[in-house]
């Protein structure tokens, strides 16, 4: 599992992935969530780079991710994930990422969501779990799929094979989040 540090955080300098954490109200209203994890991302990471805050820019475009440009006008890889409670962010300066959180608790439609967006092995394995493991096994596998959609830029859509070997491309790690949470980033293999 990939640790994530919680803000406020020094950041690694020279590393190409950061991965931030900043606990929330506990509230599925993102407006004030969205606001503290790009302001710790952005005074994270120009305190790291040397730069002042002003340097760096999130971009934000409706029904697109969020863009964190550089001072030379390039793009850093940035994914950014709320749950009630907690945001999270990767940060890579060399390319794509993705990055997911989901709060565990056990869904009544979950097997109805793996089975049309996860696929039929997923579906089959988070089945034949015990009943007390599949809420933490979905979000899991939630939260990988998730996170390579968010790596290809890819929307949610349904399963499909081809969709399946899209994702193939990505290489997932489990995040150590607080019991509570499942998460998982992805990078292009």
């Amino acid at each position: 599992m990939i640790p994530v540090r919680r803000a406020p955080a020094t950041l690694e300098a020279g590393a190409r992935l950061h991965l931030l954490a900043v606990e929330t109200a506990d509230s599925p209203l993102r407006e004030s969530a969205r606001s503290q994890i790009r302001a710790t991302i952005v005074d994270a990471l120009a305190q790291t780079l040397g730069l002042p805050a002003s340097a760096l820019t999130i971009r934000s475009i409706p029904g697109e991710a969020p863009a964190l440009i550089l001072p030379d006008g390039s793009q850093a890889g940035l994914s950014i994930s709320h749950s009630e409670g907690l945001s999270i962010a990767a940060i890579a300066l060399d390319g794509a990422v993705g990055v997911d959180l989901m709060r565990i608790i056990g869904l009544a439609d979950q097997q109805a969501l793996a089975r049309d967006y996860l696929g039929p092995d997923a579906t089959a394995r988070l089945a034949a779990l015990p009943a007390h493991e599949q809420a933490r096994a979905f979000a899991q596998v939630w939260t990988a799929h998730e996170a390579k959609l968010k790596c290809l830029g890819l929307p949610l859509t349904e399963w499909s094979e081809a969709l399946e070997t899209k994702l193939s491309r990505c290489a997932v790690q489990e995040l150590a989040l607080p019991e509570a949470w499942a998460g998982s980033l992805a990078l292009v293999a």
